[in-house]
């Protein structure tokens, strides 16, 4: 299920050597690991032309990004910057992280949230497989604030696998 699978390079500090092109997965141990129920959710928009605020920022390809949160600085920042009351939900950072998936696909028509974090699959080691699900049907193709949907999941530590409807992106951290 998951050869073939083409490697996202993501945003980090510059580099002087070049990444690892190969990365070893536990397959079987990651898919039969049971879903987990995210600790807290949210949805918002990202304003126009921002960068996320995040520790971490993985480009999959030109609609998606995948941002980790792993420390309160960061969160309060994303939280600033996209109007997010962060007093709601306090995530504690030393038993997880939040994850999220950036979406730059225009506007519904029927003016419907296009997006859902469906399921998050968590092994031993604090790795991590999101699923989520991109909602079909008419948009306009317009340059609009992207939509974000996040999660907290304690336990998690790293995401290495990406998957949108049957499309699927490895990550590297």
């Amino acid at each position: 299920m998951l050869s073939g699978l083409a490697l996202a390079g993501c945003a980090s500090a510059p580099r002087t050597e070049p990444a690892p092109t190969t990365l070893r997965i536990d397959r079987t141990s990651l898919a039969n690991s049971p879903p987990v129920f995210p600790d807290a959710q949210w949805r918002t928009r990202i304003p126009l032309g921002r960068r996320p605020q995040a520790d971490h920022i993985c480009t999959l390809c030109d609609n998606y990004q995948l941002v980790l949160i792993r420390t309160p600085a960061k969160w309060r920042a994303f939280c600033e910057q996209t109007g997010l009351d962060d007093t709601a939900t306090r995530p504690d950072f030393s038993e997880g992280i939040i994850v999220g998936l950036v979406a730059r696909v225009g506007e519904p028509v029927d003016q419907a949230w296009p997006t859902a974090i469906s399921e998050i699959r968590l092994g031993p080691d604090g790795t991590g497989w999101l699923r989520s699900q991109f909602r079909t049907g008419l948009y306009r193709p317009l340059l609009v604030e992207p939509y974000c949907n996040l999660a907290y999941v304690k336990g998690l530590q790293r995401v290495i696998l990406v998957e949108i409807n049957r499309r699927a992106f490895l990550t590297t951290q």
